[in-house]
């Protein structure tokens, strides 16, 4: 399934909004459904890889125009620029903990720019694991900052799967190719603000290293490209 479409590739043929529904419980009920996430469900409040590269680029202080850095990202991709930019870090003697807040900031930014004197309430959310772990009302901030950016899809995503998250019909993981925990946080905020027993439960395990365990009876939250914290919700 890719989120953030109105068409489902299955086998080879193209499913529309018009004939897939009954399609999740029917897996849910035989061999399960994964849910895949990308960019597009955080548009907007995070940025996408090629926006994260090219502000770690000029935050490392190169001096590269934005056609330069543009020409670079069609040769190259986005990774390879990202490299370059840490590389220039390194030559500067920058420690391996300056620039995980380098690649940090640069990837926070935006919405903590949004956020303003709501930012330490917002990381919090960003950074906890179950909807119990914070008042309602610090959920409810969480949900109007990422409201002020209207491209994201993660808060409709994030209501649908706490629909389901405690029934038979939860995804049996959700794949995330992001580096931050948005909807992972939007879920938890969903659950949080009905107000009913699921909030005392933890409803997914963050599995973003190799070390990271997961338990039977919770949804697997896999990082793909790993979990970038900010230094606020580190230290929580």
């Amino acid at each position: 399934m890719k989120t953030g479409h109105p068409q489902i590739s299955k086998s080879g043929l193209l499913v529309t909004d018009a004939n897939h529904r009954g399609i999740l419980t029917k897996y849910a009920n035989t061999c399960g459904w994964v849910l895949c996430i990308g960019a597009g469900t955080s548009r907007g409040v995070f940025h996408d890889w090629k926006q994260l590269a090219s502000r770690l680029l000029k935050q490392s202080g190169n001096a590269c125009s934005d056609v330069a850095i543009e020409k670079f990202l069609i040769e190259f991709g986005p990774a390879a620029l990202m490299q370059a930019s840490i590389n220039a870090l390194k030559g500067k003697n920058t420690s391996d903990d300056s620039i995980a807040g380098s690649i940090a900031l640069a990837l926070y930014g935006p919405l903590q720019k949004k956020s303003g004197g709501n930012w330490l309430t917002v990381a919090q959310a960003l950074t906890t694991r179950q909807p119990s772990s914070l008042p309602v009302k610090k959920w409810q901030i969480l949900r109007r900052m990422v409201d002020k950016f209207k491209q994201a899809s993660a808060p409709s995503i994030a209501e649908a799967i706490a629909d389901v998250a405690l029934t038979k019909k939860q995804p049996a993981g959700i794949i995330t190719f992001n580096a931050e925990p948005l909807l992972f946080a939007l879920i938890n905020a969903a659950i949080a603000v009905r107000g009913d027993d699921k909030k005392d439960v933890i409803i997914m395990d963050r599995m973003a290293h190799n070390l990271a365990t997961r338990h039977r009876d919770r949804i697997p939250y896999y990082y793909a490209h790993g979990f970038v914290r900010h230094r606020v919700t580190a230290r929580l």
